[in-house]
């Protein structure tokens, strides 16, 4: 008896305050939205408005069926943008680049993720090398680019995700838990840990000791978090890494973590992609999710 289209009516007559405005909103003339109307009353045996109000006064009976257009078209037009969403989808795939591996901790799982959620998406991600992000997205055929950089070029919109910490992990009984955060000039005679990538990708180096003009005495990469823990906790190593990987060994005794500067060291991370690219259900459901930050 009641169809998608009175609801929709009813709704808009509402908003709209008045029948010819409300035609004009649902591309109807307004006989045929009075006949809509009409019709429905003489199913229902009660009319759903006074007539002549001003704005529209509706009785129990309109008051209830804008009840439900309330609670069931908001629903209605989910689903079906979602099933949209995966026609179009049925053979999609997203090429992500990645700047830092650092990232590997809270995207492998967020990876894992998607890929239960959207299993006909092919998710790949691709190794990070040209000289700078507008490379990525021109050359590489990149539909996703995760960086500490808000792009500006035409056609592309930098999403920010979350903004999180970057810790220095020490051993418990090093001299540097002592301080209450860590200088540049503290790591001059350390050994730096930190994740694979290119120095001008990674903080510590472009933000922390670069401005300062300073060193540490020796740098490491290790992609290995075991084998960085087991370095840092034996006092030969200190390790830079993002705040929850830190804060996850340091919760189980392993390290120690300290605020690098006075005011610690913080990046903001950006999903860098093509305003068509966005226009993708899967894609803006990845961002969602990514957009909720690291867990645990």
């Amino acid at each position: 008896m009641l169809e998608i289209r009175h609801l929709m009516g009813m709704q808009m007559l509402r908003e709209m305050g008045s029948m010819l405005e409300a035609a004009k909103k649902l591309q109807l003339t307004q006989s045929a939205l009075s006949h809509q109307f009409s019709g429905l009353e003489k199913r229902l045996g009660t009319s759903l408005f006074e007539r002549r109000s001003r704005p529209v006064r509706f009785t129990r009976t309109g008051r209830r069926i804008l009840k439900l257009a309330d609670s069931l078209l908001p629903e209605l037009f989910s689903i079906e943008h979602d099933l949209d969403g995966l026609a179009g989808a049925s053979c999609g795939r997203i090429n992500m680049a990645v700047e830092s591996a650092e990232w590997a901790h809270w995207l492998i799982p967020l990876i894992n993720q998607f890929r239960g959620e959207w299993p006909e998406i092919e998710l790949d991600v691709l190794a990070y090398s040209p000289t700078s992000p507008y490379e990525a997205l021109d050359g590489m055929g990149v539909d996703l680019l995760l960086t500490t950089e808000s792009i500006r070029l035409p056609g592309v919109v930098s999403v920010p995700l979350f903004t999180y910490e970057v810790l220095l992990g020490v051993a418990n009984n090093h001299k540097l838990v002592r301080e209450t955060f860590i200088a540049p000039s503290d790591l001059a005679e350390q050994v730096l840990i930190t994740s694979p990538g290119e120095r001008r990708h990674l903080p510590i180096f472009e933000r922390f000791l670069k401005p300062a003009g300073l060193e540490p005495a020796s740098h490491r990469y290790s992609d290995s978090l075991v084998s960085i823990t087991h370095q840092v906790a034996s006092g030969r190593a200190v390790c830079c890494l993002p705040e929850w990987v830190i804060r996850g060994e340091s919760s189980r005794g392993m390290i120690s973590s300290k605020k690098l500067g006075s005011e610690g060291l913080h990046v903001t991370l950006y999903a860098v992609l093509s305003r068509d690219a966005l226009k993708a259900s899967h894609m803006r459901h990845f961002l969602l999710a990514a957009q909720e930050g690291p867990r645990g």
